[in-house]
Formats: structure tokens, sequence, C-alpha cells
């Protein structure tokens, strides 16, 4: 059997989401998608096609290894949007493979960071990252919920709330989150899908003093911040209240890769009604 390994420049979208969808069968995390949902997904991440690489076994795309690429802190950075073999194919070397045409291919563009996230249980894939020079930075937890939370709303009569869906100029009013989010969570990624991302405000004296974002579609919530003040006041679980009553009634919600040091936003979730669903790794590596 040969593998060979291409830039997924030119492959059908259709080609690509069949494969992902089988190399994603077994994950812990269900991430099944259809075409116009990947595309979104790949849209959040900055996706370049022309960065990402495939495995093929003849005309079959066996495995994939997608990036994002964007400019951090001046420094043009790609991100592990999507790293997955078909389970028939893996153990096989094709995930080196890949690394390293995906390694050569960045390097070229001028990129010179790479990010990525990794399920802490998945020793496999971790260890090969560590082999390829990547280091952990952060580590996250990642929550979900049937939303019990919704039977807490009630009337607050010195804030007033206002629901629409994320801008430029509303994002650029937030308080800031108590850490930074990750890259698919990042600002940045929820303005690339800003007509599926909705915002709650809470607003005290012309001044935004909280707010959460919900991507209701997938049943996320990419951030929730508050000023320094106001995690310990009633204002925090009825924002969260309303943003889990944007989605159906008794759908999973899911809060993904909270940072592990996040003490306020860990301790609200848990105390209405959010689990611990897994836990991730933050690596990352210079390319340089």
């Amino acid at each position: 059997m040969s593998i060979d390994i291409k830039i997924l420049g030119s492959t059908p979208i259709s080609q690509i989401a069949d494969s992902w969808n089988k190399a994603f069968s077994d994950y812990a995390v269900k991430i099944d998608m259809t075409e116009e949902r990947l595309l979104s997904f790949f849209r959040q991440n900055s996706v370049r096609f022309d960065l990402s690489m495939g495995a093929f076994d003849g005309n079959r795309l066996v495995g994939l290894w997608m990036n994002g690429v964007r400019t951090i802190d001046g420094l043009l950075t790609a991100y592990d949007s999507g790293t997955a073999i078909w389970p028939e194919f893996r153990s096989m070397g094709i995930s080196k493979q890949l690394a390293a045409k995906s390694n050569e291919t960045l390097k070229k563009a001028g990129v010179g960071s790479y990010v990525l996230e990794v399920l802490a249980e998945n020793d496999r894939a971790f260890n090969i990252y560590k082999k390829d020079g990547f280091e952990v930075t952060r580590n996250f937890i990642c929550f979900q919920t049937t939303a019990p939370v919704s039977k807490i709303i009630k009337e607050m009569s010195d804030v007033e709330f206002r629901m629409g869906f994320i801008d430029e100029k509303i994002a650029a009013g937030l308080p800031k989150t108590e850490y930074m989010p990750s890259w698919q969570n990042q600002t940045e990624s929820l303005l690339q899908i800003r007509g599926g991302i909705q915002v709650v405000t809470a607003w005290q004296n012309g001044n935004i003093i909280g707010f959460g974002t919900m991507q209701a579609e997938r049943g996320r919530i990419p951030q929730i911040g508050f000023l320094p003040d106001r995690w310990n006041t009633e204002l925090a679980p009825v924002l969260l209240a309303m943003l889990c009553n944007i989605v159906e009634p008794c759908k999973e919600i899911a809060v993904i890769n909270v940072e592990d040091t996040a003490a306020k936003t860990i301790e609200l979730l848990k105390r209405h009604g959010f689990t611990e669903m897994t836990r991730q790794y933050e690596m990352k590596k210079s390319l340089i």
C-alpha cells in the first residue's frame, strides 16, 4: 500500500467532509459534520486549504491535517483545525508523514509558530506531538450541561440586558474574559461566523458590565466574562441562564476549553449544572 501526501487546495469539500466524519467516528467528543457546518467550522478557525494536507490511498482521502492561519502578536501562526486518520489506517506512520509535509509547507509560507489542542486521554496523539517538538502551554477543561440553569432567570432592575449578533463594534466594548480564549473561541474566530454567534450584554450606567456569546447551532458558549467586581454577584448566573435559554430546551450545551486556572469561570459553571466532559492540552512549537 502506497500513501500519497498532498495539498488539499483542489479537493472537494464533499470528500473532505466524508473523510472527516470517518476519521473522527470513534472520537471521545462527537464532532460529526455536514458539509455546511464543516465549512463554517473551517471559516471560524481561518483554515487555509492551500496550507492543509491530506493522506490519499489511491483516490481515498484517509487522513487529514487541516491548518488555520492568522497573525498573532505580529507572528504568522498556524492552528491544527483537525488532524485525524481513518481507524483502519492508524499506526502506519501516516501522522508522521502529514506532520512533516505540514511543517515544510507552513515554513515556506512564512509561518513562525504552531498551536494545537489534544485530548488529555489521547496518549498516542500527545506522544506524536511531543516527538514533533510541541510543548504543553495550557490545560483546558471542557464542560457540558442540559441547561437546568435556565430556571434561574429573574428581573434585575438596575441592569439592562440586550441581545443581538456579534460584530466589530460590540466586540470592541466587551469586558475581558477571565482567561485568553482558545483559538476557536477567540473574538476573531467568532467574527468569522458572526451571523451564527449571538451575544447577550449586561449594561449599567451606559457601560457593559458582563457578556456571553452563544453559537446556538452547536450549543456552544465560546466566551463569557464580567467586570472583576461582578463575578460573584447575581448578574453572572442570570446572564448564563439567558445564554442557555437561546438554545432549544434540553439541548446539550458545552463550554469548550476553559483554562484550568480560571477559578471564577469554573465555579460559575459548576455551581449551575455544568459538569466536566473532558480535558485537553494546548500545545505549541516554533517553526522558525
